[in-house]
């Protein structure tokens, strides 16, 4: 990113972007290198041409883009940029459970019957939304105040651990006692 901050901080009226060269693509790796050594240009991060595609970030990178990407202001402009962008794109179902899986903010919730006693797990708010047919937002209202909705108590599900997978097995086993 240093030439993002020399930008800013000698403005972009003191850079300029020139064609060194016209060659066919055939060379071009060659001479991307010769001027690279030629020029040591200081505001590239790969000295060797090439592309990057492979490249790993260390961990402590990792962290420093978590952290920069956190407090990120995006315009509304930028945000319907993207939204009339994904009109139209459907997801096939095993696209879908993929990106739900991977989904940090994702919380998996309890719906139990205040009636009944019968608990049922979703994976998500939304999930829990949909069969209460309520949305995601109230479903995290009613959790976070401890409320009932219609004679449903939302509570948050146990992490995804061992002690999880335990009580999820205690769950089907009462779910299935309670069936017999």
């Amino acid at each position: 990113m240093p030439i993002c901050k020399a930008l800013l901080k000698y403005g972009y009226a003191e850079f300029s972007l020139e064609i060194l060269e016209y060659c066919s693509t055939d060379v071009l790796l060659k001479k991307e290198q010769y001027y690279f050594d030629k020029c040591k240009p200081e505001y590239n991060i790969l000295k060797i041409a090439g592309s990057p595609l492979g490249y790993k970030h260390s961990e402590a990178a990792k962290k420093l883009i978590g952290l920069a990407s956190k407090n990120r202001i995006v315009s509304e402009s930028s945000r319907d940029i993207r939204r009339k962008s994904l009109i139209g794109i459907t997801f096939d179902d095993k696209r879908l459970d993929k990106m739900r899986l991977s989904n940090t903010f994702r919380k998996s919730v309890l719906l139990t019957n205040t009636e009944t006693g019968k608990t049922q797990e979703f994976s998500s708010m939304t999930d829990a939304g949909i069969y209460l047919d309520i949305s995601r937002v109230s479903v995290r209202k009613y959790l976070l105040n401890n409320m009932p909705y219609k004679g449903y108590t939302i509570s948050k599900a146990p992490s995804n651990d061992i002690v999880s997978l335990s009580y999820r097995l205690l769950l089907v086993l009462s779910s299935n006692s309670l069936s017999d």
